[in-house]
């Protein structure tokens, strides 16, 4: 496996990847693919950093909406991923 870059959210070193995941263990930040190498490889691409920050907000909307039973904020997390990833394009 690829060294890993430190995490785009947070800055944290403290990071890993198996299993087609890699994650922050400081903010909870993960990246899926099919293969670890994958996760990596994307972890690593820092072109697509809002495109990261940007499914970490959508990930935290769901969970809260999830937990908390109110909608307002996954359509409030929706709304700012998608002015993160309008950032980049």
């Amino acid at each position: 496996m690829s060294e890993l870059k430190p995490c785009p959210c947070c800055g944290s070193t403290y990071v890993g990847g198996a299993g087609g995941i890699v994650y922050c263990y400081a903010c909870d930040l993960k990246v899926q693919r099919p293969t670890t190498e994958g996760a990596v490889k994307r972890w690593n691409n820092r072109q697509h950093e809002n495109k990261i920050k940007a499914e970490a907000v959508r990930e935290f909307g769901r969970a809260m909406k999830k937990h908390t039973g109110n909608v307002d904020y996954d359509a409030y997390a929706r709304i700012h991923a998608d002015k993160l990833e309008a950032e980049h394009e």
